[in-house]
């Protein structure tokens, strides 16, 4: 048996208990006793009652931060969620960390297929597209190194539908034996990051391969080779110059294309065609192809817990008075109690302006009452034989009313002698 050049902690703290570096240090070895966890009862009878107890407890201890229990967790009833249908099987709207996972894990199935629909172009030009098509396919994937793709896997197609199905994923991924890295892309994705740039769509990607004529490529990349004489960047060139009044048909012809790869390389024009992450070859996916509507910033509830079997009294009666609505009439609540809070019952509604001049009359007839009241009540108590009747307070409030008003016109006519005097 050969010691381990990485011994665990716990056979190191064992070791040091059972002063190793002392018994090696006198004797140069050290004999343990085979732990066997089924027969603990042995350490009683070699070691005695107190030591073998503590070793019981040691290997328990041992064993328990090892493995750790696990916590179950009750899940639920996984139920059929009604957003997840045969087109989004994860949902229209995923989280974006969620699009990046699938892309790395499950490409073929986050993608749709590959839909090819007929350009719209002329006879002559569709001729000249096909075979710069093919010619850019076929020079691009020449730039792999042999340990990536070998001779005999390299695509030689000459037809413009075959080389269009090289650039799907699910064909990357045989030709690369699955070392490649696929990348998703921002465009066309509310909630999507932004953080870093809106990405392009493949439509505006086609300046990226096919530049325009007399733009400076940059010297020791693949892109100087595929600008010089025999390149198909040089013969794109060339069939610009040839065709000028057909130049803007071929370039919309590219543009249709190469809105309908599925995938491209992830390159740049200031470096190298073809770059790698660990080992795997990076490629830009196509945002129309994501089998989603929208990237959401919230995540989604997988796990539904169990629901109940039966609707509520109120939705049984919608169905049955859907069958027969005569004789399922519901009853309507004639003296519904209003809840409402402390604060709504305490406030008052002001009144309105013809209502103020008619409750100040009313309060004014009021005040008066009253009066003519408290009057009599205080009038009563000097009344003999405890006589107190409405007829005589009202008597005794006119008789004072007319005393005083007799006086008020004595004293104007005295004054209106002595003036004319």
């Amino acid at each position: 048996m050969v010691t381990p050049s990485c011994i665990p902690s716990y056979v190191q703290s064992a070791l040091c208990m059972l002063h190793e570096g002392r018994a090696m240090e006198r004797f140069g070895m050290l004999f343990v006793d085979d732990l066997d966890p089924d027969d603990m009862e042995r350490f009683n009878v070699n070691l005695g009652v107190q030591d073998g107890d503590q070793i019981k407890q040691d290997q328990k201890a041992a064993l328990a931060s090892r493995f750790p229990p696990k916590k179950r967790q009750d899940r639920g009833i996984q139920l059929t969620e009604p957003h997840r249908t045969t087109d989004y099987p994860w949902g229209e709207t995923i989280l974006w960390s969620t699009v990046q996972r699938l892309l790395k894990e499950q490409p073929v199935d986050f993608l749709r297929p590959f839909d090819y629909h007929q350009l719209e172009t002329g006879i002559e030009i569709f001729h000249l597209l096909e075979s710069l098509f093919s010619d850019f396919t076929r020079e691009v994937w020449l730039g792999f190194h042999e340990s990536f793709v070998p001779a005999g896997v390299r695509p030689c197609s000459t037809e413009l539908k075959d080389c269009m199905e090289v650039w799907t994923c699910q064909n990357i991924v045989a030709r690369l034996c699955g070392r490649c890295n696929f990348l998703p892309s921002n465009y066309g994705f509310e909630g999507a990051p932004t953080s870093k740039g809106s990405d392009l769509s493949f439509k505006d990607l086609r300046p990226l391969f096919f530049p325009p004529p007399g733009q400076s490529v940059k010297e020791k990349t693949l892109w100087a080779c595929y600008s010089e004489p025999g390149g198909y960047i040089w013969r794109y060139w060339e069939i610009l110059k040839d065709f000028e009044d057909d130049g803007d048909a071929l370039n919309e012809g590219i543009d249709q294309v190469f809105e309908q790869l599925q995938c491209l390389p992830q390159s740049k024009a200031d470096s190298n065609l073809w770059h790698a992450t660990g080992g795997s070859v990076c490629f830009l996916t196509n945002p129309r192809y994501y089998r989603i509507r929208a990237v959401s910033s919230t995540a989604r509830k997988l796990n539904i817990g169990p629901q109940r079997p039966q609707v509520s009294m109120a939705e049984l009666q919608k169905r049955l008075d859907s069958f027969n609505p005569a004789s399922h009439k519901r009853k309507r609540s004639m003296n519904k109690k209003k809840i409402t809070s402390m604060k709504r019952r305490k406030y008052r509604k002001p009144p309105k302006k013809g209502q103020q001049q008619m409750d100040g009359t009313l309060n004014a007839q009021t005040k008066l009452k009253n009066t003519a009241a408290r009057r009599t009540r205080g009038n009563s108590r000097h009344v003999a034989n405890g006589k107190n009747s409405d007829s005589e307070a009202m008597d005794s409030l006119l008789s004072e009313k007319e005393s005083n008003s007799c006086r008020v016109y004595s004293e104007n006519s005295t004054k209106s002698t002595e003036s004319s005097d």
